[in-house]
Parts: structure tokens; C-alpha cells; sequence
């Protein structure tokens, strides 16, 4: 008896473990390709070891090759290049047809990070330290221009107006001054709901607006997320919201006219994240 009570109660231990938050990180659970934690720099680091990882598998064998070339496309995913001493490119890896690299859920994951460093400096360092590690080929890394390159510059204003703060009012306050983004045919979504995300532990309220900005080059769009997430209640759990705005509208009358705005007054969220992405 006292054998079997004690394996139910070591069964009952390892369930519970994969749910228990480390102090500064967010546990993540039931996905196995999934990241495993929410610190920041860990993803950061697995993301650089992942591209390094590719790159240095398309060089082997390949003496040709005499230095890489990184760029970031649609959800900021990597595509691999070698150039040869003539400098004609090699294609490596692209991030976009590989299904098994989820990069937009990293991008989801970049909540709150290290001084004025943006998203895309932290990269290329951590990539250039990998690609250095591993005895990969000189890295050359291109920055995304055109409307990727302004919203990767739009989302930092985003951040270092947000700042530490996590109520909605105080938010919505800092961010609607610079809350300024020149595109035509630019959309503003509200959104609301109780929604399950395997990177944050299961279920939460969301209450997010989304500046679209048509993509120049194909039809799709690119979309800066401002998401604030609260655990679900009996309250918020009859909320669910979706208005489509003008670009140029109001975005503090637009997200206080958001039944989810009501209800998170005075409340603090659990997270804050910011993010870019594509449709």
C-alpha cells in the first residue's frame, strides 16, 4: 500500500511540474517542438543556433562557398545564402518552406527585452556568435528594408513607449502618441476573446489591436500586434470582439469602446507583447 500511494503521488509530482512557472520564465507545456521557455534570450539563442545549424550544413562539402548571406522575409524568417568567390549566390535554406520552423511564434514569444537593443540587432549578434562557434563561412547579414524595415522601427517606438507598464489605460495613454504609421489602405483590428496559446501555458483573455499594413509586393498584409493577455474569469469569458477600423482612426476610442477594454481597466495584465507578423 504505502509503494503504491507513493508512485501515485510521484505521477501526480511530474504532471504537475510541467506546469510550474520558474521564477521569470513562462513555462510552456504539451508541444514537444515546441520552445520550452519564454525567456527571452534563451529563444533568441535557439533561434541563432537553429539558422547556424542549417547554414552549416549547407556549406559542408561545398568549397565554393566563401561567405553567408541572411535575410529576413515575411514573418522575419531567415533565408540562407552562399556566395562563391565569384559572388554568385548558392541558395542554402529558406525558413518559409520549411513547416517544422514556426518563426512567428519566436517573433509572439520577444515580449519584454534587454535595454534599447531591437529585435533584429539582438538577432544578427546572437547569429554571428553561432555562425562564429561553429565554424561556419564570414556572415553577412541584410536588414529588412521597405515596410519591414519601418514596422520593425514602428514596433521599438511600441515598446519603449509601453515601457513597464501593464494596465490598458496607462497604455493605450503612452502609446497613442506615437501610435503614427504612414501607409495608405492601412486597417485597425480590435479583438478580444479567451483563446488557447500553447506558448503561454493554455488559455487566456486576449485584448489586442492590430495596425494591417498592405504588403507593396503581393496581397497579403503585415500586421503589428499590441496584445495584452489576463487569465480567464467567469467575467471575461462571455467577451469576444472583432471591429475593423480605417487605419487613421481614433485608436484610444476605438479600444474604449472595446467591451474587454471595460473590463480590464484598472486590472494588470500577465503579459504584454508586441509583435510583427503577415496574413
Amino acid at each position: 500500500m504505502p509503494e503504491r500511494l507513493g508512485a501515485i503521488l510521484l505521477i501526480l509530482f511530474l504532471l504537475l511540474a510541467r506546469y510550474v512557472t520558474v521564477p521569470g520564465k513562462q513555462m510552456i507545456s504539451g508541444r514537444e517542438e515546441a520552445m520550452q521557455e519564454m525567456d527571452t534570450g534563451d529563444l533568441m539563442l535557439k533561434a541563432a543556433a537553429f539558422v547556424a545549424d542549417k547554414a552549416k550544413e549547407g556549406c559542408e562539402g561545398n568549397a565554393e562557398i566563401v561567405r553567408l548571406r541572411i535575410r529576413l522575409g515575411i514573418f522575419f524568417m531567415p533565408r540562407i545564402q552562399g556566395v562563391t568567390a565569384q559572388g554568385e549566390a548558392v541558395e542554402i535554406w529558406d525558413a518559409e518552406q520549411d513547416d517544422g520552423w514556426n518563426y512567428s511564434a519566436l517573433d509572439e514569444a520577444w515580449t519584454r527585452h534587454s535595454g534599447e537593443r531591437t529585435y533584429f540587432e539582438d538577432y544578427e549578434r546572437l547569429v554571428a556568435e553561432q555562425l562564429e562557434a561553429r565554424n561556419c563561412p564570414p556572415c553577412e547579414f541584410i536588414a529588412p528594408d521597405g515596410q519591414q524595415g519601418e514596422l520593425l522601427a514602428f514596433r521599438q517606438k511600441i515598446w519603449e513607449a509601453i515601457g513597464d507598464r501593464t494596465e490598458v489605460g496607462e497604455i493605450l495613454e503612452a502609446v497613442t502618441p506615437v501610435w503614427k504609421f504612414p501607409a495608405e489602405e492601412s486597417m485597425l483590428l480590435t479583438e478580444s476573446g479567451v483563446y488557447s496559446w500553447f506558448y503561454l501555458n493554455g488559455e487566456m483573455f486576449e485584448l489586442s489591436w492590430t495596425y494591417q499594413v498592405p504588403d507593396e509586393e503581393s496581397d497579403e498584409f503585415y500586421q503589428l500586434r499590441v496584445c495584452l493577455y489576463y487569465p480567464p474569469e467567469e467575467e471575461n469569458r462571455g467577451i469576444q470582439e472583432c471591429e475593423f477600423y480605417d487605419g487613421d482612426a481614433s485608436l484610444p476610442d476605438a479600444v474604449k469602446a472595446m467591451a474587454a477594454c471595460r473590463w480590464a481597466l484598472g486590472r494588470q495584465a500577465q503579459v504584454v507583447q508586441v509583435s510583427i507578423s503577415g496574413t
